[in-house]
C-alpha cells in the first residue's frame, strides 16, 4: 500500500516521466553491532534482510535483487532470504534477481567490487539508455543515509550519466513517513510502554553509591526482556555530569543529594520511544 501511494505521488510530481524505477537499498550488516535495517527500506518493504536492493518500476513491477553468497548464509545467520525466495508474493515481490556476481562468504559488504553489483548496474544502465529516470532516496550525502548513499555512489561511478537521470524523492518519502497510520501509532505506544518500564526499573535502582552503569544496566535489561533494543545510547549522568547532553554512563557512584538524569528509549519493530527524566539521589 505504501509503495502504491509513493508511485501515485511520483506520477503527480513527475507527470512528464513515463519510464523509470525507484531504487531502495537496504542497510549492510557488520560483525560488531546488531543489524538494523534502513528505516525507509523497512517502511516500504517489511524486509529485514541486509544488502538487498528493491527496484520498483513505474508500472509497479517489484524486483528484489539479492547478493549471491558463496557461503551458506543460513548456516551462520537466521536469514529472511530463504522465506522471501520461497514465497515472494508474501512480501509483495514479483521477481527475484541476482544483485551481481558471486561474493565470498555469507555477508555483503559495501566495499565489494562492482562485480558484486553487476546485475543492478546493468538494469539501471538499461533504464537510462531507454530514457528512464531513476528515483532514489537521498542521492546527496547524509549521515542518516550512509548505506543507501554508498549504493547510489557506486551506481554514479559505474553507470554513465547516472546523476543526470536521477530524481531525489526524499521529500515525498518524508511527507509520507511524517503521517502515521493506526498500526504505526500502536507500535509507537508499545515502544513507549517498554521505555516507561525501563525508567521505572532505573528509578528503583537509584540510590547513594550505586554506579551510573548499574542504573543503565537495569534500564537496558527491560529492553532485552521486552524483545526490544536501545533506540539510542542510554544516558545516565549524575551530579555535574547531568548537565552534559550526550554522556556515556561510567563507574562513577551516585552521591546523596545530587540528581541523576536518565535518558533512554526502546526500539521495537523499528519504532522508538525516547524519555528523559531527572531523579533525586535520595
Amino acid at each position: 500500500q505504501r509503495i502504491n501511494k509513493l508511485l501515485e505521488k511520483i506520477s503527480k510530481e513527475y507527470a512528464h516521466v513515463k519510464h523509470g524505477c525507484i531504487v531502495l537499498a537496504a542497510s549492510f550488516e557488520n560483525s560488531r553491532t546488531a543489524f538494523r535495517q534502513d528505516s525507509t527500506f523497512y517502511y516500504y518493504t517489511g524486509i529485514n534482510e541486509p544488502g538487498v536492493v528493491l527496484l520498483v518500476d513505474l508500472d509497479n513491477t517489484r524486483t528484489l535483487m539479492v547478493p549471491q553468497y558463496a557461503g551458506n548464509r543460513s548456516c551462520w545467520i537466521l536469514s529472511q532470504l530463504a522465506s522471501i525466495v520461497d514465497d515472494p508474493d508474501a512480501f509483495g515481490i514479483d521477481d527475484i534477481e541476482k544483485l551481481g556476481a558471486e561474493i565470498p562468504g555469507h555477508q555483503m559488504s559495501p566495499w565489494m567490487s562492482n562485480d558484486a553489483y553487476s546485475g543492478l548496474i546493468q538494469v539501471v544502465n538499461d533504464y537510462i539508455e531507454h530514457g528512464g529516470t531513476i528515483f532514489v532516496m537521498g542521492n546527496k550525502m547524509s549521515g542518516a543515509l550512509t548505506d543507501s548513499y554508498t549504493v547510489f555512489q557506486r551506481l554514479n561511478c559505474a553507470v554513465p550519466d547516472f546523476n543526470q537521470h536521477c530524481a531525489d524523492i526524499s521529500p515525498l518519502i518524508a511527507q509520507m513517513r511524517r503521517s502515521k497510520d493506526m498500526s504505526e501509532i500502536e507500535r509507537l505506544f508499545s515502544a513507549v510502554e517498554i521505555s516507561v518500564l525501563a525508567h521505572e526499573a532505573a528509578e528503583q535502582a537509584i540510590a547513594p553509591d550505586v554506579l551510573e552503569c548499574e542504573v543503565q544496566a537495569q534500564a537496558e535489561y527491560i529492553f532485552t526482556a521486552g524483545n526490544a533494543r536501545i533506540a539510542f545510547p542510554t544516558i545516565v549522568a549524575s551530579g555535574q555530569s547531568s548537565t552534559v547532553l550526550h554522556y556515556e554512563p561510567t563507574k562513577d557512584p551516585l552521591v546523596a543529594g545530587d540528581v541523576v538524569i536518565v535518558d533512554c528509549g526502546a526500539e521495537l519493530n523499528s519504532y522508538c520511544g525516547d524519555l528523559s527524566r531527572t531523579y533525586p539521589v535520595s
